[in-house]
């Protein structure tokens, strides 16, 4: 069985790290290199995270705190990950 818990990512971590991201300026080959990899690493992160809460969850379904961090991904994170996904493709196509 799996003792630790994922940590928790705040919502507010979230739109903060999203807002540096979309501010930052992407006028030559390097920043926009550089954007895509913070992206990436924070979208690995992201997903990492989402990935262990399921596991946790699964392998001890009677761990009330296990099923509450994932409930809180699918219905928290996932969406608004989403939603930041499209935003940032979009200033991606645009750069």
């Amino acid at each position: 069985m799996i003792d630790s818990h994922p940590p928790r990512i705040s919502v507010q971590e979230i739109h903060d790290t999203y807002a540096v991201l979309l501010a930052r300026p992407c006028t030559t080959t390097a920043e926009l290199e550089h954007l895509i990899i913070d992206v990436d690493q924070r979208e690995s992160r992201l997903s990492e995270t989402y990935a262990w809460s399921y596991i946790h969850q699964s392998c001890d379904t009677v761990d009330p705190t296990k099923k509450e961090l994932y409930m809180y991904y699918v219905q928290e994170v996932m969406p608004l990950l989403s939603s930041y996904d499209d935003t940032m493709n979009r200033k991606l196509m645009d750069s």
